[in-house]
């Protein structure tokens, strides 16, 4: 990233928001848990039962489909070992990259960007913006990724737009100070269900 000091401190967040702690059973990482795509497929067996902070680089890149075929809930999951291996090394993932952007952009029903995004706390969402802040001040300040931006903004700017929604809507529904209390998986599926976690109401 072009700087480091600051995305020391989106790491450090990343880090102390994003619990490891329950990993999401095998049966429920693949948005099709029945597919039968050799993409799908080699995803599970190389996520299955992994901590997200035991995920590394290599495995990323060479995994670079996985955030195609998650679930929402897997890729709620999962989505530190992305943020991090990008601030770490802005070059790292490759087109795993634009994937990032296309979760949260993403509008087909069974992964649209708010079912992704009903899963993340008030801080974990905070923590989702820093990274997107840095990726525009890299943009801004390194002229040759302009190109990159400009290829891939739409998807880009629809993802900072959904991220920043969800911050409001928390804000909105004070929901800031428990946090740290909102559970994932089950209980996200729960309150998306009832219709009392979403912004579009």
């Amino acid at each position: 990233m072009a700087n480091v000091s600051k995305a020391r401190l989106v790491i450090d967040q990343i880090v102390s928001v994003f619990p490891v702690e329950p990993v999401p059973p095998a049966n429920v990482l693949l948005v099709d848990s029945q597919s039968q795509n050799p993409e799908a497929i080699e995803t599970l067996q190389s996520f299955s039962g992994r901590r997200w902070d035991r995920i590394s680089v290599d495995d990323l890149r060479y995994n670079y489909f996985a955030l195609s075929v998650f679930s929402p809930r897997a890729i709620a999951y999962y989505l530190p070992s992305y943020l991090v291996a990008q601030l770490v090394d802005r070059s790292s993932l490759d087109v795993a990259t634009s994937r990032i952007d296309y979760c949260f952009s993403e509008t087909s029903a069974m992964r649209s960007a708010d079912n992704v995004l009903v899963r993340f706390t008030y801080k974990q969402l905070l923590a989702i913006k820093n990274y997107y802040a840095l990726r525009l001040l890299d943009f801004i300040n390194v002229p040759s990724l302009s190109v990159e931006y400009f290829s891939t903004a739409p998807d880009v700017d629809l993802a900072l737009v959904n991220v920043l929604k969800w911050i409001e809507f928390h804000r909105a529904r004070g929901l800031m100070a428990s946090t740290e209390d909102v559970a994932r998986g089950c209980d996200a599926d729960r309150a998306s269900e009832s219709g009392s976690a979403d912004p579009r109401d």
